[in-house]
């Protein structure tokens, strides 16, 4: 691989270069080189895509050998090499390749994903959503019910909220079933409201939808256990302690759907 000039391009200007030549895609593209540029990209995508510190490999064969000599300008002559990412960096950028190390393997493809920046991401929007979920907390009666925040507490460490499609749809979520248990609980005790509602009335009135508490979804599973522990009881693993359950908070679990299914059938 010949040298370019040594006026290195930016990582924006490399970002926007023409794509690679053909000659110089092939060369870095043979197998030789395939372990550097895994390993490399492991590195970079761990430490917020910036090419610091050193990675090695070990074992290397005589075609590994071979191309990364041509590669970093210097003979390789183990079966183990240790490899400065700031020196591979300025090499790309001083050759024919005439561009930084992310800008390469970017090039080479896939993009990289800097992990360091998801995760980050990821930790602020948990943060977002619990701060948000307890000031919807506290916006309610269930906010002087000590069951109501070790309901919380338990939620939070179960991780339930954080495996739905996205931010919003976990707030959603949380949020309703909040509302559902402060409609259930409005007083500074354990005892539900006096009045008795159908499911599907509950669930219209609190989110909207009369299926918004079926059987089965995450919004139905959190009130639930927001029921158990506010009754003292253990969670139900099967249909008919769910529906014993949400009789205990004075809502019918809307047991003549079931009859409808089965009407007409003979024994």
């Amino acid at each position: 691989m010949t040298d370019a000039s040594t006026d290195a391009p930016t990582d924006a200007q490399a970002e926007s270069e023409q794509p690679l030549t053909a000659e110089t895609l092939a060369f870095l593209t043979r197998p030789g080189l395939k372990r550097l540029w895994t390993t490399a990209r492991t590195r970079l995508e761990r430490s917020g895509l910036q090419p610091a510190g050193t990675i090695r490999l070990q074992d290397l064969d005589a075609e590994e050998r071979q191309a990364l000599s041509l590669l970093l300008a210097k003979p390789i002559t183990g079966v183990t090499a240790t490899i400065r990412l700031p020196d591979l960096d300025t090499r790309l950028r001083t050759s024919a390749v005439g561009r930084s190390l992310p800008a390469t393997l970017t090039a080479l493809g896939p993009p990289l994903t800097d992990r360091r920046a998801v995760r980050d991401a990821a930790q602020a929007e948990r943060a977002r959503l619990w701060s948000a979920t307890e000031t919807a907390l506290a916006a309610t009666p269930l906010a002087d019910q000590a069951w109501a925040h070790q309901w919380l507490e338990e939620i939070r460490r179960g991780g339930t909220l954080m495996r739905q499609p996205s931010g919003e749809t976990a707030l959603t979520t949380i949020t309703q079933a909040i509302d559902t248990l402060a409609t259930l609980f409005p007083g500074a005790d354990t005892q539900p409201t006096p009045a008795t509602w159908g499911r599907g009335e509950l669930a219209t009135r609190t989110t909207g939808s009369a299926h918004g508490l079926d059987d089965g979804t995450v919004l139905a599973r959190l009130v639930q256990r927001g029921i158990a522990m506010a009754r003292g009881v253990d969670f139900p693993s099967d249909a008919p302690g769910r529906r014993a359950l949400w009789r205990q908070a004075s809502v019918t679990p809307d047991e003549v759907s079931s009859t409808v299914l089965t009407y007409g059938l003979r024994p």
